[in-house]
């Protein structure tokens, strides 16, 4: 994952040949725990990041197309 623009903020993407986009997933990183926002599935790097992190207590996903790996 790579840190935004604010430290509690990172983020990863999955380019996707069929749309020809990026799609990106957010982490919001809380005292009161994390919160995904449409999540896609995670390389081992990414998995481990995201422990280190606090893992994830809520996961928000914006859409039905975004369902994705939220599971």
């Amino acid at each position: 994952m790579k840190t935004l623009h604010q430290s509690n903020l990172f983020a990863w993407s999955a380019f996707n040949e069929e749309r020809n986009i990026d799609f990106n997933a957010t982490l919001w990183k809380r005292d009161d725990g994390n919160v995904l926002i449409d999540p896609l599935p995670l390389s081992e790097h990414d998995r481990k990041h995201l422990e280190e992190l606090g893992g994830a207590a809520w996961i928000v996903v914006t859409n039905s197309d975004h369902v994705r790996a939220a599971a």
